[in-house]
């Protein structure tokens, strides 16, 4: 079985980052942060500054679309179709699946991913 072909993640000259498509387009829109494809979606940071009143990582699909909530820290999806997440609740992870459910148990500290 052939694996699926994601965008892959660009630096730009100005410091930026995009996503070239396996046709070799790139997208418009630029992120102040990006990482790989994994199980089919990827972190992006889309605000400049990242604190906990203003989450600035999210996940993007690879059509461009991006999630509408926003986090403090993402792991990508690694396995199991988890990811891990920090968000604006006392600095506690938690993890958020593919459908966007985040979990509703909070753990101070998670040494491993799920």
């Amino acid at each position: 079985m052939e694996e699926k072909k994601y965008p892959k993640v660009v630096k730009l000259d100005n410091g930026m980052y995009t996503f070239e498509n396996p046709d070799g387009t790139r997208w418009e829109k630029e992120y102040y942060y990006a990482e790989d494809f994994s199980e089919g979606f990827a972190v992006v940071k889309t605000e400049k500054e990242n604190s906990p009143f203003y989450p600035a990582y999210t996940f993007v699909d690879e059509n461009g679309n991006e999630w509408e909530k926003k986090f403090n820290y993402i792991s990508g999806f690694y396995k199991n179709g988890l990811a891990r997440v920090n968000i604006n609740d006392g600095g506690f992870t938690t993890y958020v699946d593919k459908n966007q459910n985040v979990w509703k148990e909070r753990f101070f500290s998670v040494t491993s991913e799920v």
